[in-house]
């Protein structure tokens, strides 16, 4: 198995693996923002149709869609409709929306941003209304560094598995070394020590490994 040891830890050698894990790359696996996504869901839209000065509600719930890339802004009729039994919205004019687009949907499309940065806005405004808000969100400047981390494992993970992929040896070294990487990772997060720093070296670590590979 590879040995990606704890980040708070010096760093250490890696052995032979002995055991497959799942076949999809590590980021795509393990989404560190799930968890603040869906408690920021849990805020109602007619608290964030509010704090845009939005008058959208169970008596007015269709409006024009105020999403800027829906006709600049400026839709002439009433396509954008709020669905308050399911707290969801859906506009049938720029088809933004639907049964399971909640509050992290409606800000990532209102601010052009994603789903991560927009869930930490939520927070950020109605954090104290929200019951079990994770502790262990990061500040939005960290977002990118920590996406970019993240990339760079996925490119160098799917770099090796071109590069050998007639090899039943080596996809079974990988595997390994991404099951390993989840289990640190999941290790972290459940202590709140995941930061940038630790990922840098844990992410280094399985790069490192990747690199040896005969």
């Amino acid at each position: 198995m590879c040995n990606v040891s704890d980040p708070t830890r010096p760093n250490s050698g890696s052995q032979a693996p002995s055991d497959a894990g799942n076949t999809r790359d590590p980021y795509e696996r393990t989404d560190p923002y799930e968890e603040l996504i869906e408690k920021a869901n849990t805020v109602p839209l007619a608290k964030i149709f509010s704090h845009y000065n939005i008058y959208c509600n169970s008596a007015n719930h269709t409006i024009r869609c105020p999403f800027k890339s829906h006709s600049n802004g400026h839709e002439s009729t009433g396509s954008f409709n709020f669905y308050s039994q399911t707290n969801s919205f859906h506009c049938f004019g720029c088809k933004k929306g639907g049964p399971f687009a909640h509050a992290v949907h409606f800000v990532s499309f209102m601010e052009g941003v994603s789903k991560e940065v927009a869930a930490y806005k939520v927070i950020e405004i109605f954090g104290s209304t929200i019951a079990g808000v994770p502790q262990n969100i990061i500040a939005p400047a960290d977002f990118d560094e920590r996406l970019d981390i993240m990339l760079d494992l996925s490119n160098a993970v799917r770099q090796f598995r071109q590069d050998n992929s007639n090899s039943e040896n080596s996809s079974m070294y990988i595997e390994s070394a991404c099951k390993r990487f989840d289990q640190v990772y999941s290790n972290l997060d459940k202590e709140n020590k995941v930061n940038n720093i630790a990922l840098k070296r844990i992410v280094g670590q399985l790069k490192e490994y990747i690199r040896v590979y005969k």
